[in-house]
Protein backbone atom coordinates (compact mmCIF):
# COMPACT_ATOMS: atom_id res chain seq x y z
CA UNK A 1 0.00 0.00 0.00
CA UNK A 2 1.42 3.46 -1.18
CA UNK A 3 0.95 6.42 1.21
CA UNK A 4 -0.36 8.66 -1.72
CA UNK A 5 -4.11 8.63 -2.29
CA UNK A 6 -6.66 11.11 -4.06
CA UNK A 7 -7.38 14.64 -2.83
CA UNK A 8 -11.18 14.91 -3.81
CA UNK A 9 -11.76 18.45 -4.75
CA UNK A 10 -15.52 18.38 -3.77
CA UNK A 11 -16.27 19.56 0.02
CA UNK A 12 -19.19 18.28 2.09
CA UNK A 13 -22.23 19.85 0.26
CA UNK A 14 -26.10 19.66 -0.28
CA UNK A 15 -27.47 19.11 -3.92
CA UNK A 16 -30.59 19.13 -5.68
CA UNK A 17 -28.67 17.18 -8.57
CA UNK A 18 -29.37 12.95 -8.00
CA UNK A 19 -26.72 12.95 -10.62
CA UNK A 20 -23.66 14.92 -8.29
CA UNK A 21 -19.84 15.15 -9.95
CA UNK A 22 -16.75 14.18 -8.24
CA UNK A 23 -13.68 15.11 -9.10
CA UNK A 24 -9.73 14.52 -7.82
CA UNK A 25 -6.12 15.37 -8.21
CA UNK A 26 -4.66 12.64 -10.50
CA UNK A 27 -2.03 10.97 -9.29
CA UNK A 28 1.13 10.30 -11.61
CA UNK A 29 1.66 6.54 -12.72
CA UNK A 30 -2.26 5.99 -11.72
CA UNK A 31 -4.06 3.80 -14.07
CA UNK A 32 -7.80 3.58 -12.82
CA UNK A 33 -9.49 4.47 -9.43
CA UNK A 34 -12.02 3.00 -7.71
CA UNK A 35 -14.77 5.59 -6.16
CA UNK A 36 -16.71 4.29 -3.60
CA UNK A 37 -20.04 5.17 -2.80
CA UNK A 38 -22.05 4.74 0.83
CA UNK A 39 -26.14 5.57 0.51
CA UNK A 40 -25.91 6.22 4.96
CA UNK A 41 -29.69 7.15 4.99
CA UNK A 42 -30.58 3.48 3.96
CA UNK A 43 -28.01 2.05 5.99
CA UNK A 44 -26.59 0.41 3.09
CA UNK A 45 -23.40 -1.31 1.79
CA UNK A 46 -20.30 0.35 -0.33
CA UNK A 47 -20.95 0.57 -3.84
CA UNK A 48 -17.63 0.61 -5.80
CA UNK A 49 -16.83 1.55 -9.31
CA UNK A 50 -13.38 1.83 -11.39
CA UNK A 51 -13.27 4.37 -13.77
CA UNK A 52 -10.03 5.48 -15.31
CA UNK A 53 -10.71 9.49 -15.48
CA UNK A 54 -10.29 11.38 -12.51
CA UNK A 55 -14.16 12.79 -12.38
CA UNK A 56 -16.75 10.80 -11.29
CA UNK A 57 -20.81 11.05 -12.20
CA UNK A 58 -23.09 8.56 -10.83
CA UNK A 59 -24.77 6.69 -14.51
CA UNK A 60 -28.67 6.32 -12.67
CA UNK A 61 -29.90 8.64 -10.08
CA UNK A 62 -29.03 8.64 -6.33
CA UNK A 63 -31.47 7.75 -4.23
CA UNK A 64 -32.33 10.93 -1.78
CA UNK A 65 -30.20 10.66 1.21
CA UNK A 66 -26.84 11.34 2.27
CA UNK A 67 -23.72 9.45 0.53
CA UNK A 68 -20.21 9.27 1.10
CA UNK A 69 -17.71 9.16 -1.87
CA UNK A 70 -13.98 7.92 -0.93
CA UNK A 71 -11.58 7.61 -3.96
CA UNK A 72 -8.44 5.11 -4.14
CA UNK A 73 -5.65 5.40 -7.26
CA UNK A 74 -4.21 1.58 -8.84
CA UNK A 75 -0.85 1.64 -10.27
CA UNK A 76 0.15 -0.29 -13.71
CA UNK A 77 2.04 -3.33 -11.58
CA UNK A 78 -1.64 -3.03 -9.10
CA UNK A 79 -0.22 -1.61 -6.35
CA UNK A 80 -2.80 0.89 -4.83
CA UNK A 81 -3.08 4.14 -3.00
CA UNK A 82 -4.77 4.50 0.24
CA UNK A 83 -8.66 5.83 0.32
CA UNK A 84 -9.08 9.19 0.03
CA UNK A 85 -10.53 11.37 3.17
CA UNK A 86 -13.89 10.62 2.80
CA UNK A 87 -16.74 13.57 1.24
CA UNK A 88 -20.22 13.59 2.48
CA UNK A 89 -22.72 14.81 -0.16
CA UNK A 90 -27.18 15.33 0.70
CA UNK A 91 -28.99 14.68 -2.15
CA UNK A 92 -31.79 16.20 -1.67
CA UNK A 93 -33.72 16.40 -5.13
CA UNK A 94 -36.87 18.31 -5.95
CA UNK A 95 -39.88 17.56 -8.00
CA UNK A 96 -40.88 18.91 -11.58
CA UNK A 97 -44.66 20.23 -10.65
CA UNK A 98 -47.45 20.41 -13.46
CA UNK A 99 -49.37 23.28 -12.30
CA UNK A 100 -52.44 25.64 -14.79
CA UNK A 101 -51.94 29.24 -14.24
CA UNK A 102 -55.99 28.89 -14.12
CA UNK A 103 -58.67 26.52 -13.09
CA UNK A 104 -62.32 27.07 -13.59
CA UNK A 105 -63.14 25.00 -10.41
CA UNK A 106 -62.17 24.57 -6.98
CA UNK A 107 -60.99 21.49 -7.51
CA UNK A 108 -57.74 21.45 -8.87
CA UNK A 109 -55.79 17.92 -10.66
CA UNK A 110 -52.39 18.53 -9.36
CA UNK A 111 -49.42 16.24 -10.41
CA UNK A 112 -45.52 16.44 -10.33
CA UNK A 113 -42.68 14.13 -11.06
CA UNK A 114 -41.78 10.78 -8.98
CA UNK A 115 -38.15 11.56 -6.95
CA UNK A 116 -36.04 8.07 -7.20
CA UNK A 117 -35.92 7.06 -3.16
CA UNK A 118 -39.26 8.93 -2.48
CA UNK A 119 -41.42 7.02 -0.33
CA UNK A 120 -44.28 9.86 0.26
CA UNK A 121 -44.63 13.79 -0.23
CA UNK A 122 -45.13 16.50 1.56
CA UNK A 123 -48.19 18.86 0.65
CA UNK A 124 -48.78 22.82 0.89
CA UNK A 125 -51.47 25.29 0.22
CA UNK A 126 -51.39 28.60 1.01
CA UNK A 127 -54.61 31.32 0.20
CA UNK A 128 -52.86 34.72 -0.72
CA UNK A 129 -55.84 36.00 -1.44
CA UNK A 130 -56.95 35.49 2.50
CA UNK A 131 -53.83 34.91 3.58
CA UNK A 132 -54.83 31.38 5.22
CA UNK A 133 -50.95 29.81 5.72
CA UNK A 134 -52.12 26.56 5.05
CA UNK A 135 -55.57 25.61 3.77
CA UNK A 136 -54.05 22.28 2.91
CA UNK A 137 -51.20 20.93 4.48
CA UNK A 138 -50.99 16.96 4.30
CA UNK A 139 -47.30 14.96 4.73
CA UNK A 140 -48.21 11.98 3.91
CA UNK A 141 -49.29 11.77 -0.22
CA UNK A 142 -48.39 8.61 -1.34
CA UNK A 143 -49.07 9.30 -5.16
CA UNK A 144 -47.50 11.70 -7.28
CA UNK A 145 -51.02 13.24 -7.44
CA UNK A 146 -52.99 15.71 -5.36
CA UNK A 147 -56.57 16.99 -5.77
CA UNK A 148 -58.66 18.62 -2.83
CA UNK A 149 -61.63 17.08 -0.73
CA UNK A 150 -63.59 20.38 -0.23
CA UNK A 151 -63.49 22.67 -3.09
CA UNK A 152 -60.92 25.37 -2.07
CA UNK A 153 -62.37 29.13 -2.74
CA UNK A 154 -61.65 31.76 -5.49
CA UNK A 155 -58.62 33.42 -5.07
CA UNK A 156 -54.36 33.24 -5.85
CA UNK A 157 -52.38 30.08 -4.18
CA UNK A 158 -49.34 29.07 -3.66
CA UNK A 159 -48.28 25.40 -4.22
CA UNK A 160 -45.13 23.37 -2.56
CA UNK A 161 -44.11 19.93 -2.75
CA UNK A 162 -41.67 17.75 -1.28
CA UNK A 163 -40.05 14.12 -1.18
CA UNK A 164 -38.95 11.95 1.84
CA UNK A 165 -37.33 9.68 1.16
CA UNK A 166 -36.16 6.39 4.09
CA UNK A 167 -35.83 7.53 7.72
CA UNK A 168 -37.82 10.59 7.19
CA UNK A 169 -35.06 11.90 4.80
CA UNK A 170 -36.38 15.62 3.40
CA UNK A 171 -35.93 16.41 -0.25
CA UNK A 172 -36.10 20.29 -1.78
CA UNK A 173 -39.14 21.61 -1.46
CA UNK A 174 -41.04 23.03 -5.52
CA UNK A 175 -43.74 25.51 -5.55
CA UNK A 176 -45.82 27.35 -8.09
CA UNK A 177 -48.88 29.85 -7.96
CA UNK A 178 -52.13 29.28 -9.19
CA UNK A 179 -55.59 30.82 -9.26
CA UNK A 180 -58.97 29.56 -8.58
CA UNK A 181 -61.09 31.48 -10.84
CA UNK A 182 -64.35 29.44 -10.75
CA UNK A 183 -67.21 31.26 -12.93
CA UNK A 184 -70.93 31.43 -11.68
CA UNK A 185 -72.91 29.42 -13.40
CA UNK A 186 -76.00 31.46 -15.28
CA UNK A 187 -79.63 29.36 -14.39
CA UNK A 188 -81.95 32.03 -15.88
CA UNK A 189 -83.00 33.21 -18.24
CA UNK A 190 -81.23 31.08 -20.70
CA UNK A 191 -82.12 31.52 -24.37
CA UNK A 192 -85.61 32.27 -23.17
CA UNK A 193 -88.32 34.39 -23.87
CA UNK A 194 -88.74 36.53 -20.54
CA UNK A 195 -90.96 39.88 -20.18
CA UNK A 196 -89.33 43.35 -19.39
CA UNK A 197 -88.64 42.33 -16.17
CA UNK A 198 -86.31 39.20 -15.62
CA UNK A 199 -85.26 37.99 -12.80
CA UNK A 200 -81.38 36.85 -13.29
CA UNK A 201 -80.09 33.83 -11.13
CA UNK A 202 -76.70 31.98 -11.16
CA UNK A 203 -75.19 30.10 -8.93
CA UNK A 204 -73.29 30.40 -5.72
CA UNK A 205 -69.35 30.60 -5.83
CA UNK A 206 -66.75 29.32 -3.51
CA UNK A 207 -65.09 32.48 -1.97
CA UNK A 208 -67.49 35.20 -3.63
CA UNK A 209 -67.81 38.14 -1.72
CA UNK A 210 -69.55 40.36 -4.83
CA UNK A 211 -71.05 39.44 -8.26
CA UNK A 212 -70.55 42.15 -10.68
CA UNK A 213 -73.73 41.44 -13.42
CA UNK A 214 -73.37 43.12 -17.23
CA UNK A 215 -76.34 42.91 -19.22
CA UNK A 216 -75.77 44.12 -23.31
CA UNK A 217 -78.30 44.92 -25.77
CA UNK A 218 -77.54 43.43 -29.21
CA UNK A 219 -80.46 44.39 -31.16
CA UNK A 220 -82.82 45.91 -32.32
CA UNK A 221 -80.50 48.90 -31.05
CA UNK A 222 -76.71 48.41 -29.01
CA UNK A 223 -76.20 49.25 -26.09
CA UNK A 224 -73.44 47.73 -24.27
CA UNK A 225 -74.18 48.10 -20.60
CA UNK A 226 -78.19 48.34 -20.33
CA UNK A 227 -77.66 47.12 -16.55
CA UNK A 228 -74.19 46.81 -15.07
CA UNK A 229 -74.23 46.38 -11.19
CA UNK A 230 -70.78 45.23 -9.71
CA UNK A 231 -71.78 45.18 -6.15
CA UNK A 232 -74.42 42.07 -5.67
CA UNK A 233 -74.16 40.34 -2.73
CA UNK A 234 -76.55 37.51 -3.65
CA UNK A 235 -77.51 35.29 -6.61
CA UNK A 236 -80.35 36.49 -8.10
CA UNK A 237 -81.20 40.62 -9.60
CA UNK A 238 -84.37 41.95 -10.70
CA UNK A 239 -84.58 45.10 -12.33
CA UNK A 240 -86.89 47.71 -11.61
CA UNK A 241 -86.80 49.59 -14.73
CA UNK A 242 -88.46 47.47 -17.50
CA UNK A 243 -86.23 46.02 -20.56
CA UNK A 244 -86.84 47.58 -23.51
CA UNK A 245 -87.96 44.41 -26.29
CA UNK A 246 -85.14 43.05 -27.97
CA UNK A 247 -82.58 40.67 -28.14
CA UNK A 248 -80.01 40.83 -24.86
CA UNK A 249 -76.74 38.48 -23.49
CA UNK A 250 -75.42 39.10 -19.89
CA UNK A 251 -72.30 37.52 -17.96
CA UNK A 252 -71.60 37.36 -14.26
CA UNK A 253 -68.50 37.70 -12.67
CA UNK A 254 -67.86 36.72 -8.80
CA UNK A 255 -65.88 38.62 -7.21
CA UNK A 256 -63.06 37.31 -3.58
CA UNK A 257 -61.87 39.17 -1.12
CA UNK A 258 -59.61 41.90 -1.46
CA UNK A 259 -60.93 42.97 -5.06
CA UNK A 260 -59.88 39.78 -6.77
CA UNK A 261 -62.20 38.82 -9.97
CA UNK A 262 -62.59 35.37 -11.09
CA UNK A 263 -63.76 34.24 -14.49
CA UNK A 264 -66.49 35.65 -16.47
CA UNK A 265 -69.16 32.85 -16.83
CA UNK A 266 -70.55 31.77 -20.06
CA UNK A 267 -72.50 34.40 -22.33
CA UNK A 268 -76.25 33.82 -22.10
CA UNK A 269 -78.53 35.55 -24.68
CA UNK A 270 -81.93 36.00 -24.17
CA UNK A 271 -85.06 38.42 -25.44
CA UNK A 272 -87.51 40.03 -23.95
CA UNK A 273 -90.07 39.59 -27.09
CA UNK A 274 -88.88 36.45 -29.14
CA UNK A 275 -89.40 37.59 -33.02
CA UNK A 276 -92.75 35.97 -34.25
CA UNK A 277 -92.01 34.13 -37.55
CA UNK A 278 -94.23 35.14 -40.72
CA UNK A 279 -95.77 31.40 -41.98
CA UNK A 280 -97.41 32.52 -44.95
CA UNK A 281 -98.73 33.01 -47.68
CA UNK A 282 -96.45 30.99 -49.85
CA UNK A 283 -95.13 31.63 -53.41
CA UNK A 284 -96.53 28.85 -54.44
CA UNK A 285 -99.92 29.10 -53.37
CA UNK A 286 -100.52 32.61 -52.88
CA UNK A 287 -103.32 34.40 -54.22
CA UNK A 288 -104.34 38.17 -54.53
CA UNK A 289 -106.28 37.72 -51.64
CA UNK A 290 -104.24 35.46 -49.57
CA UNK A 291 -104.50 35.86 -45.54
CA UNK A 292 -101.04 36.46 -44.23
CA UNK A 293 -100.32 34.58 -40.85
CA UNK A 294 -97.77 34.68 -37.89
CA UNK A 295 -96.83 32.57 -35.01
CA UNK A 296 -97.74 33.50 -31.54
CA UNK A 297 -95.46 35.47 -29.00
CA UNK A 298 -96.13 34.45 -25.42
CA UNK A 299 -97.14 37.77 -23.31
CA UNK A 300 -97.63 39.58 -26.56
CA UNK A 301 -100.12 42.18 -26.12
CA UNK A 302 -100.45 42.86 -29.85
CA UNK A 303 -98.46 42.62 -33.19
CA UNK A 304 -97.44 45.37 -35.83
CA UNK A 305 -97.98 44.40 -39.80
CA UNK A 306 -95.94 45.60 -42.56
CA UNK A 307 -95.91 44.44 -45.81
CA UNK A 308 -93.42 46.18 -48.66
CA UNK A 309 -93.55 45.38 -52.40
CA UNK A 310 -90.35 44.99 -54.44
CA UNK A 311 -89.85 48.80 -54.83
CA UNK A 312 -89.47 49.14 -51.03
CA UNK A 313 -93.22 51.13 -50.88
CA UNK A 314 -94.55 50.30 -47.31
CA UNK A 315 -98.39 48.88 -48.83
CA UNK A 316 -99.79 47.79 -45.94
CA UNK A 317 -98.81 49.22 -42.41
CA UNK A 318 -100.74 47.72 -39.52
CA UNK A 319 -100.14 48.18 -35.82
CA UNK A 320 -101.30 46.49 -32.56
CA UNK A 321 -103.26 43.56 -34.46
CA UNK A 322 -104.77 41.66 -32.01
CA UNK A 323 -104.57 38.18 -33.81
CA UNK A 324 -102.21 36.12 -36.05
CA UNK A 325 -103.84 36.81 -38.74
CA UNK A 326 -104.62 39.78 -41.39
CA UNK A 327 -106.86 39.66 -44.16
CA UNK A 328 -106.23 42.68 -46.40
CA UNK A 329 -109.26 44.75 -47.48
CA UNK A 330 -107.50 45.31 -50.83
CA UNK A 331 -106.03 42.34 -53.53
CA UNK A 332 -102.65 42.05 -53.93
CA UNK A 333 -101.62 43.31 -57.23
CA UNK A 334 -100.95 40.59 -59.65
CA UNK A 335 -98.02 39.27 -60.76
CA UNK A 336 -96.25 40.90 -58.04
CA UNK A 337 -93.17 40.84 -55.19
CA UNK A 338 -93.86 41.43 -51.72
CA UNK A 339 -92.34 41.31 -48.19
CA UNK A 340 -93.90 40.68 -45.02
CA UNK A 341 -92.68 41.08 -41.53
CA UNK A 342 -94.51 41.47 -38.21
CA UNK A 343 -93.49 42.26 -34.51
CA UNK A 344 -94.42 41.59 -31.09
CA UNK A 345 -95.63 44.40 -28.54
CA UNK A 346 -95.11 43.87 -24.93
CA UNK A 347 -97.56 44.97 -22.37
CA UNK A 348 -96.63 48.58 -22.12
CA UNK A 349 -97.23 48.52 -25.89
CA UNK A 350 -93.52 48.58 -26.84
CA UNK A 351 -92.41 46.97 -29.96
CA UNK A 352 -89.95 43.72 -30.05
CA UNK A 353 -87.51 43.79 -33.08
CA UNK A 354 -88.92 42.86 -36.77
CA UNK A 355 -89.19 39.26 -37.58
CA UNK A 356 -87.05 38.07 -40.76
CA UNK A 357 -88.89 39.28 -43.75
CA UNK A 358 -90.81 36.50 -45.45
CA UNK A 359 -91.04 37.22 -49.18
CA UNK A 360 -93.56 35.70 -51.65
CA UNK A 361 -95.34 36.36 -55.30
CA UNK A 362 -98.69 36.31 -56.78
CA UNK A 363 -99.16 34.70 -59.61
CA UNK A 364 -99.80 36.10 -63.00
CA UNK A 365 -103.01 38.26 -64.15
CA UNK A 366 -105.62 36.26 -66.37
CA UNK A 367 -104.54 37.21 -70.00
CA UNK A 368 -106.68 38.99 -72.26
CA UNK A 369 -107.16 37.82 -75.79
CA UNK A 370 -106.45 40.23 -78.79
CA UNK A 371 -106.53 38.54 -81.88
CA UNK A 372 -107.47 36.98 -84.66
CA UNK A 373 -111.32 37.60 -85.09
CA UNK A 374 -113.98 35.37 -85.29
CA UNK A 375 -113.45 35.12 -89.71
CA UNK A 376 -110.10 34.91 -90.90
CA UNK A 377 -109.01 33.06 -94.22
CA UNK A 378 -106.99 29.94 -93.82
CA UNK A 379 -103.31 30.00 -93.85
CA UNK A 380 -101.08 31.29 -91.32
CA UNK A 381 -103.05 32.40 -87.73
CA UNK A 382 -101.63 34.77 -85.61
CA UNK A 383 -102.74 34.17 -82.25
CA UNK A 384 -102.06 36.88 -80.17
CA UNK A 385 -102.86 38.47 -76.16
CA UNK A 386 -102.10 41.63 -73.67
CA UNK A 387 -98.73 41.04 -71.77
CA UNK A 388 -99.50 40.79 -67.91
CA UNK A 389 -97.67 41.62 -65.08
CA UNK A 390 -95.54 38.79 -63.56
CA UNK A 391 -95.26 36.56 -67.01
CA UNK A 392 -92.41 35.62 -67.94
CA UNK A 393 -93.80 32.77 -70.60
CA UNK A 394 -97.20 32.18 -71.81
CA UNK A 395 -99.18 29.07 -72.53
CA UNK A 396 -101.50 28.55 -75.70
CA UNK A 397 -103.94 26.05 -76.15
CA UNK A 398 -106.32 25.73 -79.57
CA UNK A 399 -108.41 22.80 -80.00
CA UNK A 400 -110.36 22.29 -82.93
CA UNK A 401 -114.68 21.93 -83.19
CA UNK A 402 -115.36 18.47 -84.58
CA UNK A 403 -111.79 17.60 -84.89
CA UNK A 404 -108.15 17.45 -82.13
CA UNK A 405 -108.57 18.71 -79.29
CA UNK A 406 -105.09 20.64 -78.38
CA UNK A 407 -104.20 21.12 -82.58
CA UNK A 408 -102.00 23.74 -81.15
CA UNK A 409 -100.15 23.78 -77.42
CA UNK A 410 -97.47 25.83 -77.01
CA UNK A 411 -95.71 26.24 -73.50
CA UNK A 412 -92.92 29.18 -72.45
CA UNK A 413 -93.83 31.13 -75.18
CA UNK A 414 -91.71 34.76 -73.85
CA UNK A 415 -93.74 37.23 -76.41
CA UNK A 416 -97.16 37.93 -76.42
CA UNK A 417 -98.14 36.21 -79.74
CA UNK A 418 -97.75 33.16 -81.87
CA UNK A 419 -98.63 32.26 -85.37
CA UNK A 420 -99.49 29.10 -86.67
CA UNK A 421 -101.16 27.48 -90.00
CA UNK A 422 -104.30 26.17 -89.55
CA UNK A 423 -106.75 24.55 -92.25
CA UNK A 424 -110.40 26.01 -92.57
CA UNK A 425 -112.71 24.78 -89.62
CA UNK A 426 -113.93 25.90 -85.95
CA UNK A 427 -110.97 26.43 -83.38
CA UNK A 428 -111.60 27.97 -79.41
CA UNK A 429 -108.17 29.36 -78.17
CA UNK A 430 -107.02 30.17 -74.80
CA UNK A 431 -103.84 31.41 -73.23
CA UNK A 432 -102.11 31.56 -69.45
CA UNK A 433 -99.53 33.39 -68.13
CA UNK A 434 -96.90 31.65 -66.30
CA UNK A 435 -94.26 33.79 -63.99
CA UNK A 436 -90.61 33.15 -63.22
CA UNK A 437 -90.89 30.65 -60.57
CA UNK A 438 -93.19 28.23 -62.91
CA UNK A 439 -96.41 29.45 -61.30
CA UNK A 440 -99.27 29.48 -63.45
CA UNK A 441 -101.83 32.15 -63.78
CA UNK A 442 -105.63 31.39 -64.44
CA UNK A 443 -106.51 30.67 -68.21
CA UNK A 444 -107.88 33.46 -69.90
CA UNK A 445 -111.42 33.27 -71.28
CA UNK A 446 -111.83 31.31 -74.66
CA UNK A 447 -112.04 33.07 -77.99
CA UNK A 448 -113.96 31.45 -80.84
CA UNK A 449 -112.56 31.43 -84.45
CA UNK A 450 -113.42 30.51 -87.73
CA UNK A 451 -111.12 29.63 -90.31
CA UNK A 452 -112.72 30.43 -93.76
CA UNK A 453 -112.50 28.81 -97.21
CA UNK A 454 -114.37 29.76 -100.64
CA UNK A 455 -118.39 30.11 -100.58
CA UNK A 456 -118.30 26.71 -103.01
CA UNK A 457 -115.98 25.30 -100.77
CA UNK A 458 -118.10 26.12 -97.70
CA UNK A 459 -122.09 25.38 -99.72
CA UNK A 460 -120.26 21.76 -100.58
CA UNK A 461 -118.95 21.10 -96.73
CA UNK A 462 -122.01 22.31 -95.21
CA UNK A 463 -124.21 19.62 -97.60
CA UNK A 464 -122.15 17.07 -96.13
CA UNK A 465 -122.11 18.14 -92.42
CA UNK A 466 -126.28 18.43 -92.50
CA UNK A 467 -126.38 14.91 -94.08
CA UNK A 468 -123.82 13.41 -90.81
CA UNK A 469 -125.89 15.71 -88.38
CA UNK A 470 -129.44 14.02 -89.48
CA UNK A 471 -127.85 11.06 -88.59
CA UNK A 472 -127.17 11.59 -85.10
CA UNK A 473 -129.25 14.57 -84.29
CA UNK A 474 -130.50 12.71 -80.97
CA UNK A 475 -127.22 11.93 -79.62
CA UNK A 476 -125.71 15.80 -80.27
CA UNK A 477 -128.96 16.99 -78.79
CA UNK A 478 -128.58 15.07 -75.86
CA UNK A 479 -125.04 16.35 -75.48
CA UNK A 480 -126.52 19.92 -75.25
CA UNK A 481 -128.41 19.59 -71.84
CA UNK A 482 -124.77 20.14 -70.49
CA UNK A 483 -122.81 22.95 -72.76
CA UNK A 484 -121.01 25.67 -71.78
CA UNK A 485 -122.00 28.57 -73.68
CA UNK A 486 -125.88 29.66 -74.20
CA UNK A 487 -125.32 30.40 -78.12
CA UNK A 488 -124.75 26.60 -79.13
CA UNK A 489 -128.31 25.89 -77.22
CA UNK A 490 -129.79 28.66 -79.57
CA UNK A 491 -128.70 27.17 -82.33
CA UNK A 492 -130.52 23.83 -81.13
CA UNK A 493 -133.83 25.69 -80.71
CA UNK A 494 -133.49 27.76 -84.04
CA UNK A 495 -133.56 24.15 -85.62
CA UNK A 496 -136.44 23.60 -83.54
CA UNK A 497 -138.44 26.42 -84.69
CA UNK A 498 -137.57 25.27 -88.23
CA UNK A 499 -139.17 22.54 -87.84
CA UNK A 500 -135.88 20.40 -89.55
CA UNK A 501 -136.52 17.99 -86.17
CA UNK A 502 -138.32 15.11 -85.17
CA UNK A 503 -140.86 15.22 -82.76
CA UNK A 504 -138.20 13.05 -80.66
CA UNK A 505 -135.53 15.03 -80.85
CA UNK A 506 -137.67 18.19 -80.10
CA UNK A 507 -137.97 16.85 -77.46
CA UNK A 508 -134.87 16.87 -76.17
CA UNK A 509 -134.63 20.36 -77.70
CA UNK A 510 -137.16 21.70 -75.34
CA UNK A 511 -135.22 19.92 -72.38
CA UNK A 512 -131.82 21.42 -73.22
CA UNK A 513 -134.03 24.51 -73.94
CA UNK A 514 -135.76 24.77 -70.19
CA UNK A 515 -132.16 24.27 -68.69
CA UNK A 516 -131.01 27.50 -70.06
CA UNK A 517 -133.73 29.51 -69.85
CA UNK A 518 -132.35 32.41 -69.48
CA UNK A 519 -131.63 32.29 -73.70
CA UNK A 520 -134.52 33.63 -75.53
CA UNK A 521 -133.17 34.89 -78.66
CA UNK A 522 -134.69 33.83 -81.58
CA UNK A 523 -132.82 34.64 -84.68
CA UNK A 524 -132.99 33.50 -88.36
CA UNK A 525 -129.19 32.01 -88.89
CA UNK A 526 -127.29 31.24 -92.34
CA UNK A 527 -127.73 27.26 -92.81
CA UNK A 528 -124.06 26.88 -93.12
CA UNK A 529 -123.42 28.69 -89.66
CA UNK A 530 -126.28 26.03 -87.90
CA UNK A 531 -124.61 23.01 -89.56
CA UNK A 532 -121.23 24.08 -88.28
CA UNK A 533 -122.94 24.64 -84.51
CA UNK A 534 -124.85 21.39 -84.74
CA UNK A 535 -121.71 19.14 -85.94
CA UNK A 536 -119.77 20.59 -83.05
CA UNK A 537 -122.07 19.33 -80.57
CA UNK A 538 -120.42 16.47 -80.24
CA UNK A 539 -117.32 17.50 -78.88
CA UNK A 540 -119.15 20.80 -76.64
CA UNK A 541 -118.60 19.35 -73.60
CA UNK A 542 -114.65 19.15 -73.99
CA UNK A 543 -114.31 22.20 -76.08
CA UNK A 544 -115.97 24.57 -73.32
CA UNK A 545 -114.32 23.47 -70.85
CA UNK A 546 -111.11 24.70 -69.51
CA UNK A 547 -107.45 22.99 -70.97
CA UNK A 548 -107.07 22.29 -67.65
CA UNK A 549 -109.78 20.00 -67.16
CA UNK A 550 -109.41 18.79 -70.37
CA UNK A 551 -105.66 17.34 -69.63
CA UNK A 552 -107.46 15.38 -67.18
CA UNK A 553 -109.02 13.16 -70.27
CA UNK A 554 -105.97 13.26 -72.52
Amino acid sequence: MINDRPIIDNPDSSTRDPNPELTWTPIIDVVTYDVETVNLTADGGPDTVAIVDSFFRPTSDLAMGRHQFRVRGTYGDGRQTDWSEPVFIDVRPQTELNVDRDYSNGFPDINWTPVSGAVRYEIWVYNRTTGIQQVVRDEFIIDSFFRPTDELPIGWYNFWVRPYGQNNYAGTWTGRSFRIATPARITSPVAAQVDGLPTFTWDAVAGAETYDLWVRQVSPEQTDQVIRRQDLTGTSFTPVTPLPAGSFVFWVQPQGVTNFQSSWGDIVQFQTFANPVVQGPDSQTATITSDITWTAVHGSSGYDLEVRDAGNTVVISETNLQTTLFAPATPFAWGSEFFVRVRALDGSGSPGPWSPSRRFVTPPNRVTLVGPGNNVPAGPIRFSWNAVNGGAAYELWVNQYGGPIRIVHERFLTTSEFTSTLPAGNYRFWVRAINSEGRQGEWSFGRNVTVTINTEQTDSASAVQLTSVRRSTKQQLIDLHTPSKEDDVATAVQLRHDGQLTADDAEHVDGAHAHFDRIRRDRALHASQVLRKIAAAREIDDLFAEPDLLELNL
